[in-house]
C-alpha cells in the first residue's frame, strides 16, 4: 500500500472527524449526551446534524447553523427545523414537526401526528395513519398516507389530511 502523503492525510483526518461530530445518539447516559424524554436534545454542526432519538419517547430535537438536519424519533416527538438547507425526520405516533424557513423538509409521520410546512420550497410528508399537514407559502407539497397506498386529501383550508376527514 502506497504512503499517505500530507494532503491526503488532512483530508481524511478532517472527513473522519466531521462525520464523527456530527452523529448524536440521544439519551446514550453512559456516553454523557444530556438528552432526556420532554428535554431539549441539542446539535449544532455547520454541515449536518444526525440524531438518532428513536429509543427516546417525547424526544425534542434542536439543531441549529446546520445544512441538514436528519433525525429519528420515537413517539411524542416534537421537531422543529427553522431556517435551515434540509429538514429530514422520522417520528413515531402523536408526534409534531414543524418545517419552516428551509429549502426541503422531509417528514414521515406516525398515526395522529401534525406536520406544518411554512415558507419552503418543498415538502413532503408521509404519514403512517391519521395526520394533518397544515401549508403555508410552499412551491410545492406531496403528501401520502401509507395506510391506505393514496395521496393526502386537500382541504379547503391550508389543510392536507391522511385518513381523517377535513
Amino acid at each position: 500500500m502506497p504512503p499517505v502523503n500530507g494532503r491526503a492525510r488532512w483530508v481524511l483526518l478532517t472527513v473522519g472527524a466531521l462525520f464523527g461530530l456530527a452523529v448524536v445518539h440521544c439519551g446514550d447516559d453512559d456516553h454523557g449526551n444530556p438528552c432526556r424524554p420532554g428535554e431539549p436534545c441539542p446539535c449544532a454542526n455547520p454541515e449536518a446534524c444526525r440524531l438518532d432519538c428513536s429509543d427516546i419517547d417525547g424526544c425534542i430535537p434542536l439543531c441549529s447553523g446546520t445544512n441538514l438536519c436528519h433525525v429519528r424519533c420515537g413517539d411524542h416527538c416534537q421537531y422543529d427545523c427553522t431556517a435551515m438547507g434540509d429538514c429530514d425526520v422520522y417520528t413515531g405516533a402523536e408526534s409534531t414537526v414543524g418545517c419552516s424557513s428551509t429549502s426541503y423538509c422531509g417528514a414521515h409521520v406516525g398515526p395522529e401526528s401534525t406536520v406544518d410546512c411554512s415558507n419552503l420550497s418543498q415538502c413532503d410528508v408521509t404519514c403512517a395513519g391519521a395526520c394533518e399537514v397544515h401549508s403555508v407559502a410552499v412551491g410545492g407539497i406531496s403528501v401520502t398516507c401509507l395506510g391506505t397506498g393514496t395521496e393526502g386529501v386537500q382541504c379547503s383550508d391550508t389543510r392536507w389530511v391522511c385518513d381523517t376527514a377535513c
